[in-house]
């Protein structure tokens, strides 16, 4: 009787290994497949947000390089009436500057001029704006609201991709004395033959070459801004720094400064990302916020020139692109980005 028992539990215990085998053969099988499934659905999930990414990049609106259709150097008329911005609403300001570039589509941009909503998000309708008479004679005490706003060169020309504010020519700057009855007249100045401020005699587009030449009167400059100051002008005065709000607007994200390009310039950073926006701020001991481009001094974007003529050559750079994890794409051994075929050389020229 015990024979026979061995014999019949023997087969038992072998059965319940195999089903045991099985059952852990089963489940590895399954957490194999649970494995490929989530490696499949994050795949998924990181190409979906790359695509997402890549759709809320700026595109480059500037027809430029192959796909340029003009191969002869353009001059872009510069608009330099002067004007407040005061009270504006946010489609005032877009319908304004879509107006403005409008006989340049097809020729100059790619498309109908298309706003980055994150450059405005900050913006609010109907308020003051910073003011450039503010600037020259107040200081941070007084920037909003007077007068012609330091923000309308750039707002009414936007393919002028970096707009210089000689901050050197005002009160910012303690080598710079202005006469003693010209603070008094502020408010009246701007309805004379003031030279309140350098602006851009020329723009030149070469956008089979992907240049960009923005060139400026200087020393006629000096000479009509001499009798408005106490003691001689020098070139201690030209400090500068770069606002590139219409760079970013036109899809460009970094800004290179080319040292050995330049000549009888001198700057203090290489590489910047630009972060120009509009938004309505309230400066260190202002009395009030207004809206603005961006404050007035930005110390990682100053330059000073040493003398005249001078050079300044810049390199802007689109955004950069994710990789694809996509098999048509494999992901490449490296985690650098793919950089946006668009590039704008700039180059400032002060006479």
């Amino acid at each position: 009787m015990s024979t026979f028992d061995s014999r019949t539990k023997k087969p038992a215990k072998q059965s319940a290994k195999l089903v045991t085998v099985l059952a852990i053969l089963v489940a590895l099988s399954l957490c194999g497949l649970i494995l490929i499934a989530l490696r499949f659905f994050q795949d998924a999930k990181k190409e979906e947000e790359r695509i997402s990414a890549v759709a809320a990049l700026p595109k480059a609106q500037l027809l430029l390089g192959n796909n340029a259709p003009i191969g002869l150097p353009l001059d872009i008329p510069i608009d330099y009436t002067p004007r407040t911005l005061n009270g504006l609403s946010i489609e005032q300001i877009l319908a304004t500057r879509k107006s403005r570039v409008a006989t340049f589509i097809g020729s100059v941009l790619r498309h109908e001029y298309t706003p980055r909503e994150d450059l405005y998000n900050l913006f609010r309708s109907g308020a003051k704006w910073q003011s450039l008479l503010s600037l020259l004679f107040t200081g941070r005490q007084g920037l909003c609201g007077t007068g012609t706003s330091l923000d309308t060169f750039s707002i009414m020309n936007p393919l002028l991709p970096i707009d210089v504010r000689f901050w050197g020519l005002s009160i910012w700057n303690e080598r710079f004395k202005w006469a003693e009855n010209i603070p008094a007249k502020r408010p009246e100045i701007f309805n004379s033959d003031f030279p309140a401020w350098p602006y851009p005699t020329r723009l030149t587009y070469m956008l089979v070459d992907q240049k960009v030449t923005i060139e400026y009167q200087l020393s006629s400059f000096l000479q009509a801004l001499q009798p408005w100051v106490q003691g001689p002008l020098t070139n201690d005065q030209l400090i500068f720094t770069l606002n590139s709000f219409n760079a970013r607007e036109l899809g460009f994200e970094t800004a290179t400064y080319n040292e050995t390009d330049s000549s009888n310039v001198t700057g203090i950073f290489t590489t910047r990302t630009l972060t120009e926006q509009i938004a309505s701020t309230q400066a260190p001991s202002a009395k009030e916020s207004c809206n603005a481009a961006s404050y007035s001094l930005d110390p990682l974007m100053m330059f000073a020139i040493k003398e005249l003529p001078a050079k300044l050559s810049l390199t802007l750079n689109g955004a950069s692109v994710p990789a694809s994890t996509t098999e048509a794409e494999p992901v490449v051994e490296s985690d650098e980005p793919r950089e946006v075929p668009a590039v704008l050389n700039v180059t400032i020229i002060f006479n």
